[in-house]
């Protein structure tokens, strides 16, 4: 075999061929008398080594390589930090079964997949997770050895021959959990790769100082600093409690107008400095805009636990950023996008200064900020973009305390400003608190744009009928939902661009939409085209997530967690799908 020629993107098949024919090569140059060899082929190894070793060196550079053949899992010097528990890959709605290990629904848990462990090692659940957290053992062919039951704050040892975990974690607390190897409980930091022990960065060699598209972050909230507590009503002291978080002293200007993103049960005390225990003032707020004293210094806030915190922001004025930027961090300029750590300049597009609400089901309100496709969308048209999607629930009704937060159910609400039917449903699920609060803080006056995205719980249903064709309107079926829910919001706010989508291509049972019928009786097209026909009633946009988002049966492993839930490749492919969309469409 002759060395092989390479260019552009090397492949590692190539590199091993190369390198095994030059080492058949050096081998007999050792082992072969000289006698037998000429010159001029002792003159064409050493030219064929001299022109690999270049390749080689331009993949030592970490040019030209193959689109996703370097990733943490495949270096040596990247590994994952101290937290093994990766929020962006955990999969919503979902449990473990204790009695053969495999995913089964669930409207209390969230489930983290198979996390690479030690046998016979111990390790920490963080004690912010629930009284019912499962824990189950796989070897290192991902079968099933055990599953057990423990409270957060546990220290678990795995059994001999595990080499895999899956988590089941109550949802309401995921948001700050974490597994670390060991039996203390550490301090929480998010998933991350870190460099290894052999791998070191020289201090302040990487500087923003000089950076003219950097700026600090104007978010006053550290999620990192908030415990589970309240603020005395009297005293300004901090009293442990798990229904509420407070905050430590935050800094503030006097006489300066604040606002912290909508939350329940909001709590403020004013401090002077300096000394910090005298409370100046210490007042409920029916409001998220505050203006602080005349001789104020520092403040704390407290509110309800039910909202999580991980997208909490509190910023000096009266209006809240569009998008959310982390506490504490350096941000790119408007014009600079950040994806996948590729930096590019990005151009203003024409929906850049437009609020979008993004309404659907667990495929959107299944995940929050940073991780769902609203946020992605945000980031691709630098619009404001509201995530308000509510997991198991449909676009018709049917009977259950899931119908406050259908299509049908939000629509009513919105335009009778009446949430009461919400209120008291909102524990059904542990999502559904925040993505709640978010839904009644929005003023859809103000709002330009929203997409309808719902209809694989309805087909996966064996209640709702497609259609209707006594009554067009019929809230039961789900085009009849889709109907009213265009015609409610259209006769009330008028101005608004809605735009419906149609559902995902996913996996049904053991086979696959295209040739399943969901459980109402249905393929899963007929629910396509319905929707698409209710578009063109109402002459408004209408995109077709189920042919053009380009999932199929031999593709979907890669986009989707279960068949069905998008993993993080999923939702920026269901974000890149929607913006082009908008982009042309609007």
């Amino acid at each position: 075999m002759a060395i092989k020629p390479v260019s552009g993107k090397i492949k590692s098949q190539e590199i091993n061929d190369n390198l095994s024919y030059l080492d058949d090569r050096v081998s007999k140059i050792i082992t072969t008398p000289v006698d037998g060899i000429n010159a001029e082929e002792i003159v064409d190894a050493r030219e064929e080594e001299e022109s690999l070793g270049d390749r080689l060196r331009v993949i030592a550079r970490g040019s030209e390589l193959e689109e996703g053949v370097v990733s943490p899992i495949t270096t040596t010097f990247l590994m994952p930090g101290k937290n093994l528990f990766n929020i962006d890959v955990v999969i919503p709605q979902t449990t473990i079964n204790m009695d053969n290990g495999s995913m089964t629904n669930s409207n209390h848990y969230d489930c983290h997949p198979f996390i690479s462990v030690k046998e016979s090692t111990e390790y920490q659940l963080s004690s912010t997770g629930s009284n019912s957290n499962i824990v189950g053992y796989y070897n290192s062919g991902k079968d099933f050895i055990s599953a057990e039951q423990v409270p957060g704050g546990t220290t678990i040892t795995t059994p001999p021959g595990t080499r895999f975990v899956q988590l089941a974690i109550n949802g309401r607390h995921i948001s700050s959990f974490q597994f670390e190897e060991g039996s203390i409980s550490t301090p929480y930091e998010s998933f991350q790769y870190v460099f290894g022990d052999d791998v070191q960065l020289k201090p302040n060699s990487i500087d923003v100082r000089h950076a003219s598209f950097l700026n600090v972050s104007p978010n006053l909230f550290n999620q990192n600093a908030v415990l589970n507590g309240y603020i005395n009503s009297s005293s300004g002291d901090f009293v442990e409690d798990d229904r509420y978080y407070a905050t430590d002293y935050i800094y503030v200007k006097p006489n300066t107008t604040y606002i912290i993103s909508p939350v329940s049960n909001l709590r403020l005390a004013t401090y002077s400095s300096p000394s910090l225990s005298s409370v100046i003032s210490n007042e409920d707020l029916s409001t998220n805009i505050f203006t602080t004293p005349s001789d104020a210094t520092f403040i704390k806030l407290h509110f309800s636990s039910q909202r999580n915190t991980h997208d909490v922001m509190l910023v000096e004025g009266s209006q809240l950023p569009g998008t959310y930027l982390p506490y504490g961090k350096y941000l790119f300029d408007e014009s600079v996008y950040v994806s996948d750590g590729e930096v590019t300049r990005r151009e203003k597009t024409h929906l850049a200064d437009k609020t979008i609400v993004c309404f659907g089901d667990s495929i959107t309100g299944g995940y929050s900020y940073p991780n769902d496709y609203p946020t992605y969308i945000s980031e691709r048209l630098g619009s404001t973009v509201h995530n308000v999607g509510f997991s198991g629930a449909r676009m018709s009704v049917f009977d259950s305390g899931y119908d406050a937060f259908s299509m049908v159910g939000i629509v009513d609400a919105i335009i009778t400003n009446d949430f009461s039917w919400q209120d008291e449903n909102v524990d059904i699920n542990h999502n559904y608190p925040e993505k709640l609060q978010t839904l009644k803080s929005i003023d859809f006056n103000k709002v330009d744009i929203v997409t309808i995205f719902y209809g694989t719980n309805d087909f996966n249903s064996v209640v709702p009928k497609l259609d209707n064709e006594q009554d067009e309107f019929d809230q039961t079926t789900v085009l009849g939902a889709a109907r009213h829910a265009v015609r409610e919001l259209q006769k009330v706010f008028p101005h608004l661009k809605i735009v419906l989508l149609s559902t995902t291509w996913r996996t049904v049972g053991e086979g696959y939409a295209d040739d399943e019928s969901g459980r109402f009786g249905h393929m899963m097209i007929d629910l396509v085209n319905g929707l698409k026909g209710v578009s063109e009633l109402h002459h408004i946009p209408f995109i077709n997530m189920y042919n053009g988002l380009g999932l199929n049966q031999y593709n979907y492993e890669t986009y989707l967690i279960d068949g069905l839930h998008p993993n993080p490749t999923g939702r920026k492919l269901i974000a890149d799908r929607i913006s082009s969309q908008l982009l042309a469409k609007l």
